[in-house]
């Protein structure tokens, strides 16, 4: 293959790394303290990368080039090992020192020996291989290591604020707050709880919501559970008034819980918001014993028509 082909299919590698990490679900994710990622040459670029788009994260992410893994690995560290061939000797060492430590593991690799190894390791662990696609130099796989990675690693992140969400809303009518320019996102998190969960659920936006609807907060209902939707890079006083929104909800005793959008990309942010959105109406379909895909009422009704 052409290296100008190779690079113009960057975008490629973006969406095909993301969807390589969809299936990868880690064992306990919230116990982990630590990050480890391994890998040697264009195979060790990505844990580079990955360690410095993530600098703010409040986990400790460290890169390993090399045969033996800090003496702080144990079993709350994920070890991210990567190797493009699957036959780095370094590479492959760490890795057997993440078995023996107990470390949770994740393997990125295109085959070779490291490939063999997990295969055979599987039948006393579970360890979630990453197969990439054949056929490239090393350095120019980066955007399936990158973005596989991060996908693994969002995974965990998101599911976990989702189950946190749920946790809080269980038994509860939910209602969603949030700024106009995500109202969108707003409107998808009401038809998610109404299809999937098959429950009542509302929404508003500010500043509209401050006009009227706060009135309403001087009658609370218990059963009520609300949901703040925040971007950081909204308006000033749009902040200033979920804020304030926040503590009249406070005095009056009825819950609520804050999704804050941080990432610099729009889009970004508002297809993260509608996939955790999604997350939470469907483990909260599973606590209701609800089969998320039924929409019976929905196609009888239009029957009926």
């Amino acid at each position: 293959m052409e290296l100008l082909h190779i690079i113009d299919d960057l975008p490629n590698q973006v969406k095909e790394g993301v969807r390589l990490a969809s299936g990868i679900k880690l064992e306990n994710p919230s116990s982990l303290n630590n990050i480890i990622i391994c890998g040697m040459g264009g195979s060790g670029f990505p844990g580079d990368v990955v360690k410095s788009l993530l600098f703010d994260s409040k986990i400790s992410i460290t890169t390993i080039k090399g045969y033996k893994l800090p003496g702080f690995v144990n079993s709350s560290t994920l070890v991210l090992v990567n190797s493009y061939s699957g036959d780095t000797e370094e590479t492959i060492s760490a890795y057997r020192d993440a078995l023996k430590r107990n470390a949770k593991i994740v393997v990125l690799t295109s085959g070779g020996k490291l490939k063999i190894f997990v295969d055979q390791d599987n039948q006393k662990h579970k360890i979630p291989l990453i197969l990439i696609p054949k056929g490239l130099p090393p350095r120019n796989a980066i955007g399936y290591f990158v973005f596989a990675i991060l996908g693994s690693l969002q995974n965990k992140a998101l599911k976990n604020k989702a189950k946190e969400i749920v946790e809080q809303i269980e038994n509860k009518l939910p209602v969603i707050y949030t700024s106009q320019r995500l109202e969108g996102v707003a409107l998808i998190w009401k038809q998610a709880f109404n299809e999937n969960a098959n429950i009542f659920s509302f929404y508003n936006v500010f500043p509209e919501l401050n006009h009227e609807e706060i009135m309403a907060f001087k009658n609370p209902r218990q059963d009520l559970f609300f949901i703040f939707i925040r971007d950081e890079k909204d308006n000033p006083q749009i902040n200033k008034r979920i804020d304030l929104t926040k503590e009249l909800l406070k005095k009056t005793g009825m819950k609520s819980i804050e999704l804050r959008l941080t990432d610099i990309s729009l889009m970004v942010k508002t297809f993260v918001a509608i996939y955790i959105g999604d997350l939470v109406s469907y483990y909260l379909a599973k606590k209701y014993d609800v089969d998320p895909l039924n929409t019976d009422l929905i196609k009888d009704f239009k029957k009926r028509l």
